[in-house]
């Protein structure tokens, strides 16, 4: 399998382009830094708004939020509310559930432990959270390679954050 590509904003803060400045895209679109709107079926639930207004915040402190971003979110928050639900399944039935063994006459003779489904749908649903959230440099090893500025006077990320969930809230 072939490496994935580095973006050009990789590229440009690893200094890729310093001895071959001629290499770089010159029409690559750079959108600015802003907030995709909410689904309408995310404001319903807390299950599914907390989580959207988290990552959010999380890609706009980065200085990475895009409107572009909003099916990736999307995605995201999806498989993240399914990976709680699954995980809620196996802390109430455990990872191993009991099979009954029935003879010939319906009668159970014994029991078999198999694997709880939920772990394989609760594995899947954490899989695709982590693929989400390496693609958009929030896992530790992506966000190594993500270099960000804060500005001097602006305020710290976590006020900034709080700030635009204040701003979403008031909206809302």
């Amino acid at each position: 399998m072939a490496r994935p590509r580095k973006s050009t904003a990789a590229k440009e803060a690893s200094g890729s382009y310093k001895k071959d400045p001629q290499r770089r895209p010159v029409n690559e679109p750079k959108p600015e830094n802003a907030v995709p709107p909410m689904p309408p079926r995310f404001k319903k639930k807390e299950a599914t708004r907390d989580p959207w207004n988290a990552l959010c915040g999380w890609l706009y402190d980065l200085g990475v939020a895009s409107v572009t971003d909003a099916g990736i979110i999307e995605q995201y928050v999806d498989n993240y509310v399914i990976a709680r639900l699954a995980y809620a399944e196996i802390a109430k039935h455990g990872v191993l559930i009991e099979r009954p063994i029935v003879n010939s006459e319906g009668e159970v003779v014994g029991v078999n432990y198999v694997r709880n489904p939920a772990c394989a749908t609760h594995a899947a649903a954490s899989a695709l959270c982590m693929r989400v959230l390496t693609e958009s440099g929030l896992s530790a090893t992506s966000r190594s390679k993500v270099q960000t500025t804060i500005k001097q006077n602006s305020p710290a990320p976590q006020t900034r954050a709080a700030a635009w969930l204040a701003k979403q809230t008031a909206a809302d």
